[in-house]
């Protein structure tokens, strides 16, 4: 699995479960966007992935097929843990004619929620992903751009794919000896 596939399912399952919430208007990004600037406007979940670990050592298994072709397949499996840490964002308007409708903090607990729930837990088992563990929200404050106090909170989940790797070797099934003089 690919980062970009693992991040387009996170984010297929945050937008899938906030819809079932009725809650419109949050944008779910990943955190490092090397060509934008600033916080988003509006509300929004940013997707930072912290760290990249392989869980025990790889699976490998061999099998040949003599039919023709004759070949071998090598297979190599890897499971990983990723560390993804969610941020909550809250950018209010300049001239705000009524606050937005969720806190960091709430934006960050319902999207823990949808992702330990059923729902959530399911769609990620179907694209190959498990759930390892939440880990705490704390929530710290900041001066943001314009000398307002804001919320900064997060939290860390930790997930599991499988990584597999298949190739394909033909394989000798005929020799021939010769020998040749020197």
């Amino acid at each position: 699995m690919t980062e970009q596939q693992f991040f387009t399912l996170l984010k297929k399952v945050l937008d899938d479960g906030l819809a079932a919430r009725a809650i419109v208007g949050v944008q779910v990004e990943q955190g490092y966007q090397p060509r934008i600037q600033g916080a988003p406007d509006g509300m929004a979940l940013l997707l930072w992935k912290v760290n990249l670990h392989p869980y025990g050592c790889p699976f490998v298994k061999d099998s040949w097929t003599i039919t023709p072709p004759a070949k071998m397949t090598h297979t190599e499996k890897q499971i990983y843990e990723i560390t993804i840490q969610v941020q909550g964002s809250v950018k209010q308007p300049a001239a705000p004619t009524a606050l937005l409708p969720y806190t960091t903090g709430d934006l960050c607990k319902i999207a823990g929620r949808i992702l330990q729930s059923v729902a959530g837990l399911d769609a990620l088992r179907v694209g190959g992903v498990g759930v390892q563990r939440l880990v705490g929200m704390p929530q710290s404050y900041f001066k943001d751009d314009s000398d307002a106090f804001a919320q900064s909170p997060h939290f860390t989940l930790v997930f599991t794919f499988t990584d597999v790797d298949v190739t394909e070797v033909p394989i000798v099934v005929e020799t021939v000896l010769e020998i040749i003089p020197v």
